[in-house]
């Protein structure tokens, strides 16, 4: 049984009538009737009486045109919802980012996916371990990753577009160093920070500005390699800015995100020299299609 008994079952069934039923469905009469014949065999019973006036269903070609019916149904529906994959149109994009970056950069660029493909679903999946994130995509279980890019990308993804996210310090506006208009990293040493911890990505951005900088380390013992003073960890990015507030410490942040969060309480201060890290779109190698190529061109323009 295929799709064609299915639509000769249904016609015959809302027509009445073998012929009728062949002439809607454009085949010639003698080819249906063969065909019901060979399906009745196929099932083993009688699906119509034929006779002078027509076809009338018995009960087991009533069961099998009801059934059929919504099995036809699905199978259009199936067809549409395929075409509108194909065409970008229908189905899901997997996107993991950073959540730095898809709170502060990605929206913009999801709106406008959603606006041009209103049937697309967006999954979007946010960690602070960028590793994690590229292997989501190498594995297949991410389409799209919104990234900090390492200085080695494995040999199955490739970046799709790039830029760089920059940096600033955020200190209490009553910090020693607030007056200052820029800060320099030696400055950093010793004072008390709020951070997310290891081994999520804002951290290590906060780790790597004391790389090469002597100074005392964090507890008793004085040593040649500076570390950030950490006084309190949290893995909400959001409470960083309140923490700061409050008096615990400075912050190392998206200059994005402390431009959008950044008020009364706080300074925000450039570092000098400049902090910053490459970030970019990455798929994997190979992955195209109508829907994956409608999400790169939505996020062709972020603002990093």
């Amino acid at each position: 049984m295929d799709r064609s008994d299915l639509d000769l079952v249904v016609s015959i069934a809302r027509t009445g009538s073998v012929t009728a039923a062949a002439e809607a469905l454009s085949v010639a009469q003698p080819a249906a009737s063969r065909r019901l014949r060979q399906l009745e065999r196929s099932v083993g019973t009688v699906l119509f009486t034929r006779g002078r006036h027509g076809a009338r269903m018995t009960p087991a070609g009533a069961l099998l045109a009801e059934r059929a019916s919504r099995i036809l149904d699905s199978w259009i529906d199936l067809e549409r919802d395929l075409a509108g994959a194909a065409a970008g149109q229908l189905g899901t994009v997997r996107i993991g980012t950073l959540p730095t970056l898809g709170s502060d950069v990605l929206p913009t660029a999801l709106a406008t996916l959603r606006r041009d493909h209103p049937e697309v679903l967006l999954a979007l999946h946010t960690s602070g371990d960028p590793a994690q994130l590229l292997d989501d995509v190498a594995n297949g279980h991410a389409d799209v990753a919104v990234v900090a890019l390492p200085g080695r990308l494995p040999r199955e993804l490739r970046v799709a577009h790039e830029g760089r996210q920059h940096f600033v310090v955020v200190l209490p506006a009553d910090h020693r160093l607030a007056a200052r208009a820029t800060i320099s990293r030696k400055a950093l040493i010793g004072e008390p920070a709020v951070s997310v911890p290891s081994p999520e990505g804002l951290r290590q951005v906060l780790d790597d500005l004391f790389v090469g900088l002597t100074g005392p380390l964090n507890g008793p013992i004085n040593g040649p390699v500076a570390r950030p003073t950490i006084a309190i960890e949290t893995p909400e990015r959001e409470l960083l800015l309140p923490l700061v507030i409050a008096g615990l410490g400075y912050a190392l942040v998206p200059a994005v995100f402390a431009a959008q969060r950044a008020g009364t309480g706080v300074v925000v201060r450039p570092i000098r020299p400049q902090v910053s890290r490459p970030v970019g779109v990455v798929v994997r190698r190979g992955s195209t299609g109508a829907l994956i190529d409608a999400a790169l061109n939505a996020m062709a323009d972020l603002q990093w």
